[in-house]
């Protein structure tokens, strides 16, 4: 006699074979399937009774159960005459066919393996071998630490690649260009630092933060190529903290954001020249400034939009701050291309404080989309 199964997921035709006490070769020729080594969980299987002992092997024959093909088995063509009653013997319990290839049984036992594997299979899904060079890639991949991506060595906090503590930093570059040339210098030390930035899942809103703990900062860029620059630059900072949100896919070039800052306690000094082309940027700039401040405060905010049919944005930026317990006096105008990023700049900058203070930042550039969050030549 033979019974009508469901397949459950995980099933094979080795397993239901063997449990069975019949062949694989057996099972996909009663049920219409091509390629025994893909079956789908939820299809009904024929398979022969389980033996019931040698009484029920004396038994009369019975009639066979029709055989109900796979829903994903191809079609039989209509036969030409009416069905007649298979007068056939049941089948008896057998070994596994002698004239299945051995190729054929090792791939079905591997079919097993992979679907024992795969336990976290939804339903209907294909119980299929799976190529042993993907099962290695799999496991060697699974667990293991990321890649060593070539940075050079640093101590690490909170399991964040942008958290740096007691870190320390340098860069000097000197170039030729013709009889004269371009240098840039910068060097900050610190005890912790922050910066991370990323949009909230598949979302296309995202946010930022930015910390500093006990810095220190000097930079130095220009020369003379084609004409004079000159761009200095040095700050210190007790604790210093922003956080934005913005709206898009592009951490780097977001369509709108927001954000608000605050230091306690700063100071810094900047002088910015240039007159013609000093290596680094091309146009005019003037500005100087200095200040110190127990309590700064600052809104930001900025606007990103793509230049169709370009890889180009248009971008501006902004920011107004006030200060506690602060004095100096700061302005900035500019007109330039920056030669390392491709983008043309042109802004106005300026502060005022004696006791309290207010500063002012406005900058509008356009060029090459930005490849990270940093804007040397603006808010």
């Amino acid at each position: 006699m033979a019974d009508v199964i469901e397949i459950q997921k995980g099933d094979t035709l080795t397993h239901i074979a063997r449990d069975r006490n019949t062949s694989v070769l057996h099972l996909a020729t009663t049920n219409g399937i091509s390629n025994p080594d893909r079956i789908y969980a939820g299809d009904p299987l024929v398979v022969p009774s389980r033996p019931q002992g040698p009484s029920a092997m004396t038994t009369a024959p019975q009639q066979p159960t029709a055989p109900t093909p796979s829903p994903h088995a191809p079609a039989a063509p209509a036969p030409d005459m009416p069905p007649q009653a298979d007068s056939t013997p049941p089948v008896q319990p057998q070994a596994p066919d002698a004239d299945t290839p051995p190729e054929a049984i090792d791939g079905v036992e591997e079919g097993e393996e992979a679907a024992d594997a795969k336990s976290d299979e939804e339903p209907e899904e294909v119980v299929c071998n799976c190529p042993e060079d993907e099962e290695e890639d799999a496991e060697e991949t699974e667990g293991d630490p990321p890649a060593d991506d070539g940075k050079p060595p640093i101590v690490r906090a909170g399991g964040d690649e942008n958290v740096d503590v007691l870190y320390a930093e340098g860069d000097a570059n000197a170039e030729s260009m013709g009889a004269l040339g371009t240098v840039d210098a910068e060097a900050r030390i610190g005890a912790a630092r922050m910066d991370h930035a990323g949009t909230f899942g598949d979302n296309p809103v995202g946010g930022s933060q930015q910390m500093d703990l006990m810095t220190a900062g000097a930079k130095f860029e220009g020369g003379i190529v084609n004409g004079a620059g000159l761009q200095a630059q040095a700050d210190a900072t007790g604790v210093s903290q922003r956080g934005s949100l913005f709206l898009g896919s592009d951490e780097n070039n977001p369509l709108l954001e927001g954000g608000a800052a605050y230091t306690l306690g700063s100071a810094e000094a900047k002088a910015n020249g240039l007159l013609g082309n000093d290596g680094t940027r091309r146009g005019i700039a003037f500005g100087a400034g200095a200040q110190a401040a127990a309590v700064k405060g600052d809104l930001d905010g900025g606007f990103s939009i793509p230049i169709p049919f370009t890889d180009w944005t248009f971008e501006g930026r902004g920011k107004l701050g006030g200060s506690l317990g602060s004095a100096g006096l700061a302005g900035n105008v500019q007109a330039l291309q920056d030669l390392e990023t491709g983008r043309y700049h042109a802004g106005v900058s300026g502060a005022a404080a004696l006791l309290a203070g207010i500063g002012i930042d406005v900058d509008l550039s356009l060029g090459p989309a930005y490849t990270d969050r940093q804007r040397p030549n603006g808010p």
